[in-house]
């Protein structure tokens, strides 16, 4: 959640976006305690949650960078349609090949959020600070030449 909250544009949204997290957890063990035998009410509240966060994204562009906005409200849209899609399972008619088939697309949706957020993470922590700092050197070293030839 620290990486959810840190590239906040001000302090004021930080504080908003924190409080509606924590709320949101709190909201997701209560609906997973009280609701296990409301399946398509659980995906309701939980869609329509993710569908907010993804508009309040879109809407007040919370975060510095404009890729943190895109990646963070593409990821609840693919989510929810992920939760649409396991709702869907419900229905024990279905044919079983069917299933397997949509569970896989399932498994590729959530797959593909995780692997969208774990090399944006890694490119955060790893890649950009060393881009930063060859960079700088680069521009530190243009700065010794410049000041040499004076």
């Amino acid at each position: 959640m620290g990486h959810f909250i840190d590239g906040l544009k001000s302090h004021s949204l930080k504080k908003f976006f924190t409080c509606f997290l924590y709320i949101r957890k709190a909201f997701f063990g209560f609906l997973i305690a009280l609701g296990h035998d409301m399946t398509y009410f659980q995906v309701f509240l939980i869609s329509s949650s993710n569908l907010i966060l993804a508009i309040l994204i879109i809407k007040y562009k919370p975060y510095e960078k404009t890729a943190d906005n895109i990646i963070n409200s593409g990821s609840e849209i693919l989510l929810i349609c992920g939760q649409v899609l396991v709702a869907s399972f419900k229905e024990e008619s279905d044919d079983e090949e069917n299933r397997i088939d949509w569970g896989w697309l399932v498994v590729g949706i959530y797959g593909f959020v995780m692997v969208v957020h774990f090399f944006y993470f890694l490119w955060n922590l790893i890649i950009s600070p060393i881009i930063g700092c060859v960079i700088k050197c680069a521009e530190t070293e243009k700065e010794k030449e410049a000041h040499k030839k004076t």
